[in-house]
């Protein structure tokens, strides 16, 4: 019987063993940055979300400020809005603003309104400044009425 010294091309296991390791550790890195790019996405998210809901606030306040009249009745905390047709209520939470039916869950620290300037406590007000929390990068809106003369004719005492 003949043996033959044919050598067969093939890895050995200690070779297979340290391609297995550094694989593992490539797949390893990849998981984590995977993570840190998922939490990130995620931060992003919620983001664009805040923002929105402040745009959102502010886009339909200066709608309202500029389509009517406004008082702050001081007793019930509340903002209203009326014509001659219609009437519209703002309730300001900490958490949240109450839009007659609507709730824009935005969280405000501070609310000032103002007369001609000036700042007022109760009664008919042209401009509205609210501060927002600092999850919402302490951002302050600030709406206003654009007025021409027949407002002072129609409001003047």
């Amino acid at each position: 019987m003949r043996q033959s010294n044919h050598k067969i091309a093939a890895f050995t296991i200690a070779e297979m063993l340290v391609v297995l390791v550094l694989s593992g550790i490539l797949i390893m890195l990849a998981m984590g940055v995977l993570n840190l790019v998922q939490k990130q996405i995620q931060l992003v998210e919620i983001n664009y979300s805040q923002n929105n809901k402040v745009r959102s606030l502010e886009r339909i306040l200066w709608q309202d400020f500029n389509q009517y009249s406004f008082y702050y009745d001081n007793k019930k905390e509340q903002l209203v809005g009326f014509t001659p047709k219609d009437t519209l209520h703002y309730s300001f939470n900490d958490t949240f603003v109450i839009r007659n039916f609507d709730t824009i869950p935005v969280e405000i620290k501070q609310k000032s309104f103002f007369l001609n300037a000036e700042k007022v406590n109760k009664g008919l007000i042209d401009a509205i400044e609210l501060k927002l929390s600092k999850s919402y990068q302490n951002t302050i809106l600030f709406c206003y009425q654009k007025k021409d003369a027949r407002f002072y004719l129609n409001n003047s005492n």
